[in-house]
């Protein structure tokens, strides 16, 4: 069979929000790898960030930080982020505009907040603490920098004036929810780590598939010309896929791998 490679997000279409990973999954990916097919993560989080039940699996790649860190087998074969006078600057405007902020890189997370921490937020630093990432360094260090980073509006906060200074420097993802947004240097996305890695692997676009829920996967989905969308994923993000597979809970990966006959 002819090699194809498989891009897959990760929260809400390989592991839910408690940490669970449907059997059925794992079984499809190792299935497709001995196929000869490759597997590859996509998600937006930086690969330090990455849960380890997830790393476990076994995958042939990954696409971190939206494109912006790629591994194959292992070696690291790309990475870019903001350097120390960019992330700076960022910080003093975020700051001006009142807004609640959220930096990543490999090694770590910091935060800067107005409000109080959301409860995801609380959850993910926990973990990244146990994993011995870095979780309470400032951001007025003198060696700070970070890859990415994520705003949330809150009262008094000015988001528009954070979209207009940056908009030569970043794209800025709305994800949909509670007035919040991914930030990442321009000309990366979920997107063009598919196509990064496309032609790197030689393999042909028809023999691409992507598997997403969220509409932070709207890039890598629109990439492909095979996307599906779990059962559990919003209309917007249904309207570009060529198939909508049922939810993680409901096998909805390993039954899309298996209709595309590539197990």
């Amino acid at each position: 069979m002819e090699r194809s490679i498989l891009f897959f997000d990760i929260d809400g279409t390989i592991i839910d929000e408690r940490g669970y990973i449907p059997p059925s999954a794992v079984e499809a990916i190792h299935a497709a790898q001995q196929g000869g097919h490759l597997c590859i993560v996509n998600t937006g989080r930086p690969f330090g960030h990455v849960d380890r039940r997830v790393k476990a699996i076994g995958f042939d790649g990954y696409i971190c930080s939206c494109g912006q860190h790629i591994e194959l087998d292992g070696q690291v074969v790309l990475h870019a982020g903001f350097d120390r006078g960019q992330s700076r600057a960022i910080v003093a405007l975020n700051r001006k505009c009142r807004l609640n902020a959220l930096y990543e890189a490999e090694d770590g997370l910091w935060l800067d907040f107005n409000d109080p921490l959301p409860e995801n937020v609380q959850r993910d630093r926990a973990r990244f603490a146990a994993d011995g990432l870095i979780t309470t360094g400032s951001v007025d260090a003198s060696d700070f920098r970070f890859d990415k980073f994520c705003v949330w509006e809150s009262s008094g906060s000015d988001f528009s004036l954070l979209r207009e200074t940056l908009r030569d420097t970043c794209t800025m993802i709305d994800r949909g929810h509670e007035h919040f947004f991914e930030c990442i240097l321009k000309d990366y996305s979920k997107a063009t780590g598919v196509r990064f890695l496309q032609e790197r692997c030689h393999v042909p676009p028809e023999r691409c598939y992507a598997f997403g829920d969220s509409t932070n996967d709207l890039a890598m989905l629109s990439a492909v010309p095979h996307a599906v969308a779990m059962g559990n994923a919003p209309d917007a993000v249904k309207a570009v896929c060529e198939t909508v597979t049922e939810d993680l809970h409901a096998d909805g990966l390993a039954n899309a791998i298996r209709r595309y006959g590539l197990i």
